[in-house]
């Protein structure tokens, strides 16, 4: 079982803890305001509500009191005490109107003779608001006189069921519009909050950016004057941030220059050229297969005495910009001046032949040049050698060197490649077309397989290589290797034909499927980590076909780091966006490979949102010695942790180099100090 408190991926940078309030702010002010509007309202509809209760009772009074009588004036013509049969004619006319509740005729004595009464029954009307406001129907009387003489007493009490209907008539209709204004009222007030509160809500936004040392941010100025006045603040305070964190940039990007460029030139300088060669053949990619150039322009010296010093060095940058020019649309080349008068370039992926065609084209435009011109102007002295991973950097440049001065014995200049063999590996080369059917078959077969390469995390617990127990992987990388009868090829002796052919697109594709494969039947492995190369990122349909596989592992895409190489960022833009947005839709992460090596200024991680940097060998070997790329290097940890990213260091090899990353700062490494590539991921502390 594997030891998961050592594999995990890098720390997630932690936010300030967020205090979950039960309230906000805004709905506190809507609570506080509504809870006044609706109290008003209510308080208003009840008084209302009261009055027309008041006021129908007064009427119902007065019409109790107002039928007696008359009612009392019409008896008295037929009333006879003891004989009350007209009496109840006439009473029962009126009370069959259905506008009394009661009607009572007392005689002389006070007993009852007549009694019409009726119950409170209404449709209309709810019992429960009957209940809730009851009238009082008080009794209307009147005497009832024949001849002068009282024969009885009339009583009548008004019905209230047409009061009752008139005043929960009066409650709809007044809570129907109270309550609509109360909504209006609520949804205006609701815009109007949310207006006035809109600043408040970019201002977290803002301090959100802030914090992530997002600087390039500002707040429109709202008219409010207390918030104008906080969000002037705020823009004020982002903008002198921006100040300085663009300055620190510049200040850093101006020591990289100092100690990795030329200051002639612009190219980088012999120190760093050759750590990056020397980083590219002894690497796992492939990218150590090619062509190296040295390239010297003869009578330089003379040239200076005779023109002056200022036409010598617009002389050395002319020629570096057509050196530049020349190699620029080759994939991974760089170009260096190593002393004086001296040129270095290396071509990655290419043949002799090839290189011998690209030196005639550079030589024509360089004879073009005013300073070659006439008998007595410079010469160009270009030697080639062929490179392949594994050879030694030091034979590579003797054999070079010995091609320099073949040429210069040529009456003009020009080229030679026929200095000595930098190693054995031309003499067991095989064919294009052998590795073309090969690697056309494998693909064909799937016959490619997965080797890893721990990365592991740098800290205060791993300062030092105390046994396996002292590292904890945070992911494997992925790396192709090519089994045939001779055993197992390496990427650095298969990648330069998969580039010829155009087919590392495929590989990569592939690759990546087995990946995925391998995270969905192993759930304790850590993650993984896949190389993307500039032809999978140029193709057409990128964002298809990597949805195509990331659709069927949803999981697992979790557990991935894609990466892509620096330079991808200049060459296939849209390929490194087409992965900036499938991130956010699966969730993998992204890393930039190969960092350094671009020339970029790396003030583009502060808009370039990835969550790590591998850190290009040729930076790393031998750092312990080199206070320069200490500096550098220090200088990435620290923008790239400003911008949430890792920061890992490819190609360890020594402890020393160990030792140095550690107290630099940067989260990972991987190299061979740490281990070699594996046919199975390594689980160390098992």
């Amino acid at each position: 079982m594997v030891d998961k408190n050592k594999e995990d991926n890098f720390p997630v940078s932690q936010k300030p803890q967020e205090i979950q309030a039960p309230y906000s702010f805004k709905g506190l002010l809507l609570a506080v305001v509504y809870g006044v509007l609706l109290l008003l309202l209510l308080g208003g509809l009840l008084l209302n509500v009261l009055q027309k209760r008041n006021y129908l009772q007064d009427q119902l009074a007065s019409h109790g009191q107002d039928s007696a009588t008359s009612l009392g004036l019409s008896l008295s013509t037929v009333a006879k005490e003891g004989d009350w049969v007209a009496a109840s004619s006439m009473i029962d006319v009126i009370f069959d109107s259905g506008a009394y509740s009661n009607v009572r005729l007392l005689d002389s004595q006070g007993q009852v003779v007549i009694n019409r009464s009726a119950g409170l029954h209404l449709e209309e009307v709810p019992d429960w608001f009957v209940a809730l406001l009851p009238l009082d129907t008080p009794m209307g009387q009147s005497d009832v006189i024949s001849g002068w003489q009282r024969v009885g007493t009339l009583q009548v009490r008004s019905h209230p069921g047409l009061a009752y209907r008139d005043l929960w008539s009066t409650v709809k209709q007044q809570g129907a519009l109270f309550a609509g204004l109360g909504i209006l009222v609520f949804l205006l007030l609701h815009l109007l909050l949310k207006q006035l509160l809109r600043p408040l809500k970019n201002l977290e936004s803002v301090a959100d950016k802030i914090a992530h040392r997002r600087f390039d941010v500002e707040l429109p100025v709202p008219s409010t004057r207390e918030m104008r006045s906080v969000t002037l603040a705020v823009n004020t305070m982002a903008s002198s941030l921006r100040s300085i964190f663009d300055e620190q940039i510049h200040t850093i990007e101006s020591l990289r220059k100092s100690a990795l460029q030329d200051s002639v030139t612009g190219l980088i300088n012999r120190e760093t050229f050759d750590k990056r060669l020397q980083a590219n053949l002894s690497g796992e990619a492939g990218e150590g297969a090619g062509v190296l150039w040295l390239l010297q322009i003869k009578h330089f010296a003379q040239f200076n005495e005779v023109h002056g010093r200022a036409a010598g060095d617009r002389l050395l940058t002319e020629v570096a910009e057509i050196l530049r020019d020349e190699l620029g649309a080759v994939v991974g080349s760089f170009v260096g001046r190593h002393a004086g008068s001296s040129f270095a370039a290396f071509i990655p992926g290419c043949e002799m032949s090839h290189a011998g065609e690209m030196a005639d084209h550079l030589l024509l435009r360089l004879s073009a040049l005013e300073a070659f011109q006439g008998d007595q102007g410079c010469i160009t002295a270009l030697g080639m050698a062929q490179c392949r991973d594994g050879d030694q950097l030091t034979n590579l440049l003797s054999a070079a060197d010995f091609a320099v001065q073949e040429a210069a014995q040529l009456p003009k200049g020009g080229w030679s490649a026929n200095g000595r063999e930098a190693g054995s590996a031309a003499e067991t080369a095989k064919p294009a077309s052998y590795w073309h059917d090969l690697l056309r078959d494998s693909l064909d077969r799937k016959g490619f397989v997965m080797n890893f390469q721990p990365v592991v995390a740098i800290g205060k617990a791993a300062t030092a290589r105390s046994g396996d127990d002292g590292y904890r992987v945070v992911m494997q990388q992925v790396l192709a290797r090519l089994p045939d009868a001779q055993g197992q090829h390496a990427a650095a002796e298969f990648v330069p034909m998969l580039n010829r052919f155009s087919m590392t697109s495929e590989l990569d594709l592939y690759m990546l499927e087995q990946g995925l494969l391998r995270l969905s039947h192993h759930p304790e492995d850590s993650s993984l980590c896949i190389l993307l190369s500039v032809q999978t990122l140029s193709r057409d349909d990128l964002a298809a076909a990597l949805t195509a596989l990331l659709h069927q592992f949803p999981q697992e895409a979790k557990r991935l780091y894609l990466e892509c190489p620096e330079y991808a960022l200049q060459i296939c833009w849209a390929g490194v966006d087409v992965l900036m947005q499938l991130r956010q839709r699966f969730g993998f992460r992204l890393i930039i490979g190969r960092f350094g090596t671009a020339g970029l200024p790396f003030g583009y991680l502060r808009d370039l949102s990835v969550d790590a940097i591998k850190v290009d060998p040729g930076l790393i070997k031998n750092i312990e010695q080199d206070d320069g790329h200490q500096f550098y290097l220090r200088s990435i940890v620290q923008i790239a942790h400003s911008q949430n990213s890792q920061v890992i260091a490819v190609g360890v090899e020594r402890q020393e180099e160990w030792e140095c990353l550690v107290n630099i700062g940067v989260d990972g490494a991987m190299g061979y100090h740490i281990c070699h590539p594996q046919s199975e991921p390594v689980h160390f502390g098992e």
